[in-house]
Protein backbone atom coordinates (compact mmCIF):
# COMPACT_ATOMS: atom_id res chain seq x y z
CA UNK A 1 0.00 0.00 0.00
CA UNK A 2 3.03 2.24 -0.23
CA UNK A 3 3.22 3.06 3.48
CA UNK A 4 5.21 1.93 6.50
CA UNK A 5 3.64 -0.36 9.10
CA UNK A 6 5.04 -0.52 12.65
CA UNK A 7 3.79 -3.08 15.16
CA UNK A 8 4.24 -3.15 18.94
CA UNK A 9 3.53 -6.49 20.59
CA UNK A 10 3.47 -7.44 24.27
CA UNK A 11 4.22 -11.13 24.77
CA UNK A 12 5.83 -13.38 27.43
CA UNK A 13 9.17 -13.17 25.58
CA UNK A 14 10.73 -12.08 22.30
CA UNK A 15 10.44 -15.53 20.76
CA UNK A 16 6.68 -15.58 21.34
CA UNK A 17 6.33 -12.09 19.89
CA UNK A 18 8.41 -12.94 16.81
CA UNK A 19 6.46 -16.13 16.15
CA UNK A 20 3.11 -14.38 16.53
CA UNK A 21 4.17 -11.60 14.17
CA UNK A 22 5.50 -14.01 11.53
CA UNK A 23 2.21 -15.91 11.65
CA UNK A 24 0.13 -12.73 11.45
CA UNK A 25 1.98 -10.68 8.81
CA UNK A 26 0.58 -12.66 5.83
CA UNK A 27 -2.79 -11.06 6.64
CA UNK A 28 -1.33 -7.68 5.66
CA UNK A 29 0.33 -9.15 2.56
CA UNK A 30 -3.07 -10.48 1.47
CA UNK A 31 -4.57 -6.99 1.77
CA UNK A 32 -1.66 -5.48 -0.15
CA UNK A 33 -1.97 -8.03 -2.96
CA UNK A 34 -5.71 -7.42 -3.23
CA UNK A 35 -5.99 -3.68 -2.67
CA UNK A 36 -2.72 -1.99 -3.60
CA UNK A 37 -3.03 0.91 -5.99
CA UNK A 38 0.70 0.66 -6.76
CA UNK A 39 0.94 -2.96 -7.91
CA UNK A 40 -0.15 -3.39 -11.51
CA UNK A 41 -1.13 -7.01 -10.80
CA UNK A 42 -3.12 -6.32 -7.62
CA UNK A 43 -6.65 -7.70 -7.62
CA UNK A 44 -8.33 -4.29 -7.82
CA UNK A 45 -6.10 -3.11 -10.66
CA UNK A 46 -6.77 -6.27 -12.68
CA UNK A 47 -10.48 -5.92 -11.97
CA UNK A 48 -10.55 -2.24 -12.92
CA UNK A 49 -8.67 -2.79 -16.19
CA UNK A 50 -11.27 -5.36 -17.27
CA UNK A 51 -14.26 -3.03 -16.79
CA UNK A 52 -17.04 -2.88 -17.84
CA UNK A 53 -18.24 -6.37 -16.91
CA UNK A 54 -21.14 -8.15 -18.55
CA UNK A 55 -20.98 -10.91 -15.92
CA UNK A 56 -20.11 -10.95 -12.23
CA UNK A 57 -16.39 -11.47 -11.60
CA UNK A 58 -15.39 -13.75 -8.68
CA UNK A 59 -13.36 -11.90 -6.03
CA UNK A 60 -11.25 -12.80 -3.01
CA UNK A 61 -12.61 -12.86 0.50
CA UNK A 62 -10.41 -9.87 1.37
CA UNK A 63 -11.86 -7.74 -1.41
CA UNK A 64 -15.42 -8.90 -0.71
CA UNK A 65 -15.21 -8.00 2.99
CA UNK A 66 -13.71 -4.58 2.43
CA UNK A 67 -15.90 -3.75 -0.55
CA UNK A 68 -18.97 -4.62 1.52
CA UNK A 69 -17.80 -2.36 4.34
CA UNK A 70 -16.85 0.40 1.90
CA UNK A 71 -20.33 0.41 0.36
CA UNK A 72 -21.84 0.71 3.86
CA UNK A 73 -19.57 3.63 4.69
CA UNK A 74 -20.29 5.31 1.37
CA UNK A 75 -23.99 5.23 2.19
CA UNK A 76 -23.32 6.48 5.73
CA UNK A 77 -21.27 9.44 4.45
CA UNK A 78 -23.67 10.17 1.58
CA UNK A 79 -20.94 9.63 -0.99
CA UNK A 80 -18.15 11.64 0.68
CA UNK A 81 -16.25 8.37 0.94
CA UNK A 82 -16.34 6.29 -2.24
CA UNK A 83 -13.88 3.61 -3.39
CA UNK A 84 -14.87 4.14 -7.05
CA UNK A 85 -13.12 7.56 -6.94
CA UNK A 86 -10.00 6.15 -8.66
CA UNK A 87 -10.36 7.89 -12.06
CA UNK A 88 -10.52 11.26 -10.29
CA UNK A 89 -7.91 10.59 -7.59
CA UNK A 90 -5.44 9.53 -10.29
CA UNK A 91 -5.97 12.82 -12.12
CA UNK A 92 -5.24 14.78 -8.96
CA UNK A 93 -2.25 12.63 -8.07
CA UNK A 94 -0.72 13.48 -11.45
CA UNK A 95 -1.67 17.15 -11.03
CA UNK A 96 0.12 17.41 -7.69
CA UNK A 97 3.26 15.88 -9.24
CA UNK A 98 3.10 18.41 -12.11
CA UNK A 99 2.18 21.26 -9.75
CA UNK A 100 -0.79 22.32 -11.88
CA UNK A 101 -4.53 21.80 -11.78
CA UNK A 102 -6.06 18.93 -13.76
CA UNK A 103 -7.98 19.70 -16.92
CA UNK A 104 -11.69 20.25 -16.23
CA UNK A 105 -12.57 18.31 -19.39
CA UNK A 106 -10.73 15.25 -18.07
CA UNK A 107 -12.60 15.54 -14.76
CA UNK A 108 -15.91 15.79 -16.61
CA UNK A 109 -15.08 12.72 -18.70
CA UNK A 110 -14.07 10.72 -15.60
CA UNK A 111 -17.04 11.55 -13.36
CA UNK A 112 -19.52 9.19 -15.07
CA UNK A 113 -17.25 6.29 -14.01
CA UNK A 114 -17.39 7.37 -10.33
CA UNK A 115 -20.18 6.38 -7.97
CA UNK A 116 -21.35 3.26 -6.16
CA UNK A 117 -24.32 3.11 -8.53
CA UNK A 118 -21.78 1.89 -11.10
CA UNK A 119 -20.95 -1.19 -9.02
CA UNK A 120 -22.91 -4.35 -8.25
CA UNK A 121 -21.89 -6.85 -5.56
CA UNK A 122 -23.52 -10.20 -4.82
CA UNK A 123 -22.60 -13.73 -3.75
CA UNK A 124 -21.17 -14.43 -7.24
CA UNK A 125 -18.76 -11.52 -7.20
CA UNK A 126 -18.71 -7.95 -8.47
CA UNK A 127 -19.60 -6.10 -11.66
CA UNK A 128 -18.15 -2.74 -12.65
CA UNK A 129 -20.75 -1.28 -14.97
CA UNK A 130 -18.82 1.54 -16.64
CA UNK A 131 -15.67 1.45 -18.72
CA UNK A 132 -12.67 3.25 -17.27
CA UNK A 133 -13.60 2.53 -13.65
CA UNK A 134 -10.78 2.41 -11.10
CA UNK A 135 -11.24 1.19 -7.55
CA UNK A 136 -9.20 3.14 -4.99
CA UNK A 137 -9.09 1.85 -1.40
CA UNK A 138 -6.52 4.44 -0.28
CA UNK A 139 -8.99 5.86 2.24
CA UNK A 140 -9.65 2.58 4.05
CA UNK A 141 -7.08 -0.12 3.22
CA UNK A 142 -4.49 0.87 5.83
CA UNK A 143 -6.97 0.75 8.67
CA UNK A 144 -8.50 -2.51 7.47
CA UNK A 145 -5.07 -4.14 7.13
CA UNK A 146 -4.25 -3.06 10.68
CA UNK A 147 -7.50 -4.63 11.84
CA UNK A 148 -6.59 -7.88 10.10
CA UNK A 149 -3.11 -7.87 11.61
CA UNK A 150 -4.48 -7.40 15.13
CA UNK A 151 -7.05 -10.15 14.63
CA UNK A 152 -4.33 -12.52 13.44
CA UNK A 153 -2.14 -11.62 16.42
CA UNK A 154 -5.10 -12.25 18.71
CA UNK A 155 -5.54 -15.67 17.09
CA UNK A 156 -1.91 -16.41 18.00
CA UNK A 157 -2.54 -15.65 21.66
CA UNK A 158 -1.38 -12.03 21.77
CA UNK A 159 -3.58 -9.92 24.05
CA UNK A 160 -1.99 -6.48 23.71
CA UNK A 161 -0.65 -4.91 20.51
CA UNK A 162 -0.55 -1.66 18.58
CA UNK A 163 -0.34 -1.18 14.81
CA UNK A 164 0.84 2.14 13.39
CA UNK A 165 -0.11 2.17 9.71
CA UNK A 166 1.60 5.35 8.57
CA UNK A 167 0.09 7.36 11.44
CA UNK A 168 -3.24 5.55 11.66
CA UNK A 169 -3.21 3.78 15.03
CA UNK A 170 -5.19 0.66 15.93
CA UNK A 171 -4.85 -1.04 19.31
CA UNK A 172 -6.14 -4.02 21.25
CA UNK A 173 -5.70 -4.74 24.96
CA UNK A 174 -3.40 -2.50 26.97
CA UNK A 175 0.31 -2.53 27.86
CA UNK A 176 1.22 -4.41 31.06
CA UNK A 177 0.22 -2.57 34.22
CA UNK A 178 -1.32 0.23 32.18
CA UNK A 179 -5.00 1.16 31.87
CA UNK A 180 -4.61 2.62 28.35
CA UNK A 181 -2.38 3.10 25.40
CA UNK A 182 -1.19 6.72 25.45
CA UNK A 183 -1.26 8.24 21.97
CA UNK A 184 -0.37 11.74 20.81
CA UNK A 185 -1.87 13.16 17.63
CA UNK A 186 0.55 15.61 16.06
CA UNK A 187 -0.25 19.26 15.43
CA UNK A 188 0.42 21.79 12.70
CA UNK A 189 1.40 25.38 13.26
CA UNK A 190 -0.34 26.66 16.40
CA UNK A 191 -2.67 23.69 16.89
CA UNK A 192 -2.42 21.84 20.16
CA UNK A 193 -1.26 18.24 20.19
CA UNK A 194 -4.16 15.96 21.11
CA UNK A 195 -3.42 13.36 23.80
CA UNK A 196 -5.53 10.21 23.76
CA UNK A 197 -5.91 7.42 26.29
CA UNK A 198 -7.21 4.42 24.35
CA UNK A 199 -8.20 1.07 25.75
CA UNK A 200 -9.30 -0.56 22.48
CA UNK A 201 -10.05 0.86 19.07
CA UNK A 202 -8.50 3.05 16.41
CA UNK A 203 -7.64 6.64 15.58
CA UNK A 204 -6.97 7.92 12.06
CA UNK A 205 -5.99 11.35 10.78
CA UNK A 206 -6.39 12.64 7.24
CA UNK A 207 -5.51 15.98 5.75
CA UNK A 208 -3.35 18.06 3.45
CA UNK A 209 -0.25 18.33 5.63
CA UNK A 210 2.02 16.30 3.33
CA UNK A 211 0.26 16.04 -0.04
CA UNK A 212 -1.25 19.16 -1.58
CA UNK A 213 -1.08 21.52 -4.53
CA UNK A 214 -0.67 25.27 -4.07
CA UNK A 215 -2.11 27.17 -7.04
CA UNK A 216 -2.90 30.88 -7.27
CA UNK A 217 -3.26 31.23 -3.51
CA UNK A 218 -5.42 28.14 -2.98
CA UNK A 219 -4.26 24.91 -1.35
CA UNK A 220 -5.75 21.80 -2.99
CA UNK A 221 -5.56 18.62 -0.90
CA UNK A 222 -4.80 15.17 -2.30
CA UNK A 223 -8.20 14.19 -0.87
CA UNK A 224 -10.88 14.45 -3.56
CA UNK A 225 -14.63 14.92 -3.28
CA UNK A 226 -15.99 11.96 -5.30
CA UNK A 227 -19.22 13.84 -5.94
CA UNK A 228 -17.67 16.84 -7.70
CA UNK A 229 -14.30 15.58 -8.91
CA UNK A 230 -12.48 18.45 -7.23
CA UNK A 231 -9.88 18.34 -4.49
CA UNK A 232 -10.74 19.55 -1.01
CA UNK A 233 -9.70 23.13 -0.21
CA UNK A 234 -11.41 23.77 3.15
CA UNK A 235 -9.93 21.35 5.72
CA UNK A 236 -6.38 20.78 6.86
CA UNK A 237 -6.81 17.89 9.31
CA UNK A 238 -9.54 15.53 10.49
CA UNK A 239 -8.98 13.03 13.29
CA UNK A 240 -11.53 10.28 13.93
CA UNK A 241 -11.67 7.74 16.75
CA UNK A 242 -13.72 4.58 16.16
CA UNK A 243 -13.92 0.96 17.23
CA UNK A 244 -11.86 -0.35 14.29
CA UNK A 245 -9.23 0.91 11.90
CA UNK A 246 -11.23 0.59 8.69
CA UNK A 247 -14.04 2.77 10.04
CA UNK A 248 -11.70 5.38 11.50
CA UNK A 249 -9.67 5.54 8.29
CA UNK A 250 -12.68 5.96 5.99
CA UNK A 251 -14.50 8.45 8.21
CA UNK A 252 -11.38 10.61 8.54
CA UNK A 253 -11.29 10.91 4.75
CA UNK A 254 -15.01 11.67 4.62
CA UNK A 255 -14.68 14.32 7.33
CA UNK A 256 -12.11 16.11 5.19
CA UNK A 257 -14.50 16.15 2.22
CA UNK A 258 -17.55 17.38 4.14
CA UNK A 259 -17.81 20.91 5.57
CA UNK A 260 -16.82 20.75 9.25
CA UNK A 261 -20.34 21.27 10.72
CA UNK A 262 -21.75 18.57 8.45
CA UNK A 263 -18.91 16.22 9.30
CA UNK A 264 -19.42 16.71 13.04
CA UNK A 265 -23.15 16.07 12.65
CA UNK A 266 -22.31 12.82 10.86
CA UNK A 267 -19.98 11.70 13.66
CA UNK A 268 -22.49 12.64 16.35
CA UNK A 269 -25.04 10.32 14.71
CA UNK A 270 -22.69 7.31 14.92
CA UNK A 271 -22.13 5.15 18.00
CA UNK A 272 -18.67 4.92 19.60
CA UNK A 273 -17.19 7.47 17.21
CA UNK A 274 -15.59 10.85 17.90
CA UNK A 275 -13.82 13.47 15.83
CA UNK A 276 -11.82 16.66 15.79
CA UNK A 277 -11.63 18.75 12.61
CA UNK A 278 -9.16 21.60 12.20
CA UNK A 279 -9.77 24.08 9.38
CA UNK A 280 -7.26 26.69 8.21
CA UNK A 281 -8.44 29.91 6.59
CA UNK A 282 -5.39 32.07 5.89
CA UNK A 283 -4.15 32.91 9.41
CA UNK A 284 -7.31 31.71 11.17
CA UNK A 285 -7.58 28.23 12.67
CA UNK A 286 -10.98 26.81 13.54
CA UNK A 287 -11.44 23.60 15.54
CA UNK A 288 -14.71 21.63 15.53
CA UNK A 289 -15.16 18.67 17.85
CA UNK A 290 -17.86 16.12 18.53
CA UNK A 291 -19.38 16.70 22.00
CA UNK A 292 -17.45 13.86 23.66
CA UNK A 293 -14.13 14.97 22.20
CA UNK A 294 -12.78 18.03 24.02
CA UNK A 295 -9.07 18.60 23.46
CA UNK A 296 -7.92 16.89 26.63
CA UNK A 297 -6.49 13.56 27.77
CA UNK A 298 -9.70 11.80 28.81
CA UNK A 299 -10.92 10.69 25.40
CA UNK A 300 -11.48 6.91 25.18
CA UNK A 301 -13.09 4.44 22.84
CA UNK A 302 -15.12 1.42 23.84
CA UNK A 303 -13.34 -1.26 25.83
CA UNK A 304 -14.54 -4.16 23.71
CA UNK A 305 -15.11 -4.39 19.96
CA UNK A 306 -15.51 -7.06 17.32
CA UNK A 307 -14.82 -4.50 14.61
CA UNK A 308 -11.64 -5.96 13.18
CA UNK A 309 -12.87 -9.55 13.42
CA UNK A 310 -14.53 -9.18 10.03
CA UNK A 311 -11.32 -8.30 8.16
CA UNK A 312 -9.26 -11.40 8.74
CA UNK A 313 -7.52 -12.20 5.45
CA UNK A 314 -8.31 -15.76 4.37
Amino acid sequence: MGVLFKTTIYAPDKKAADEAFEAAWPAVIAFDNALSDYKTDSEINRLSRSSPHAQFVPISNVLRQLLTRSLELSATTRGAFDVTVGPISHLWRAAIKRNRLPDQKKIDLSLPSVGTNNLELNEQGVRLLQGGMQLDFGGIAKGAAADALLFALKSSGIEAALVDASGDITVMGTPPEEAYWRIAIGARNSEKTMQLNMGHGAVATSGDAFQALEFQGTRYSHIVDPRTGWAVTHTSMATVIATDGATADALASACCVLPAPEAIALIEALANTEARIVTHRETNIRTDESPNNPNRTSLKTVTQSSGFDGYLAK
